[in-house]
């Protein structure tokens, strides 16, 4: 356990639940109901989140199996990151993007926002942003047109400009941004760490799914 300092003063916690506690789950999000779950792997073998085990074994964020639901292979950064890869509306190439359901807007690194094909998707606005680190003032912003997780892109999404070159000393391979709750919070969200993927099931018709041959 770390002793730190929060610095937003404005939003009381007590403590962070950090990925040495709950990968030993499966863990879901659920934006919609505003509940945070956790369930215990049997040691004979991991949870298929795409499968449907016994109910009296998953909460409901775990149990409304549907056919919207897509799984989506994660990897994991030498840090103990989680990262997907994540596609931007004039970027070819897939970029690696940590999943974080704690950063509650979406960030780019400065290297990344230096390209010319992001240039025209600076906005004026300026935001004081909290990390674990301290408070970083004044910081740069861009409105993306779409940004696509597995088969689900979102539109207009909002990010932050950020220094990761601390996170990248560690991360064993670059990460290009982060993926915060401004796109997360349109689906529940479900983390297998054993099996290494995440689960997107939708929460309404606002994240659409990519088409075949779509960015």
């Amino acid at each position: 356990v770390y002793i730190r300092r929060f610095f937003d003063d404005k939003t009381p916690v007590d403590g962070y639940l950090g990925l040495s506690m709950i990968s030993k789950f499966v863990t879901a999000v659920d934006y919609g109901e505003l509940t945070f779950t956790l369930v215990r792997q049997r040691q004979s073998g991991s949870l298929d989140l795409l499968q449907t085990p016994p109910a009296a074994d998953l909460p409901p964020a775990l149990n409304s199996l549907t056919a919207k639901a897509v799984e989506i292979p994660l990897r994991t950064t030498s840090s103990g990151f989680l990262s997907g890869e994540v596609y931007l509306e004039g970027i070819e190439k897939p970029l690696n993007f940590i999943i974080d359901t704690g950063a509650s807007i979406s960030v780019i690194s400065e290297k990344l926002a230096a390209l010319e094909e992001l240039s025209n998707y600076l906005t004026p606005n300026r935001m004081r942003v909290f990390g674990a680190a301290g408070v970083a003032e004044d910081v740069k912003t861009m409105l993306l047109p779409s940004v696509r997780l597995g088969t689900f892109t979102r539109e207009q999404v909002n990010v932050a400009i950020l220094d990761l070159e601390s996170v990248n000393e560690t991360a064993g391979f670059i990460q290009d941004g982060i993926l915060g709750g401004n796109f997360l919070k349109h689906f529940r969200v479900s983390f297998d760490f054993r099996r290494g993927v995440i689960r997107l099931e939708p929460l309404n018709q606002t994240a659409r799914s990519a088409k075949p041959g779509e960015m």
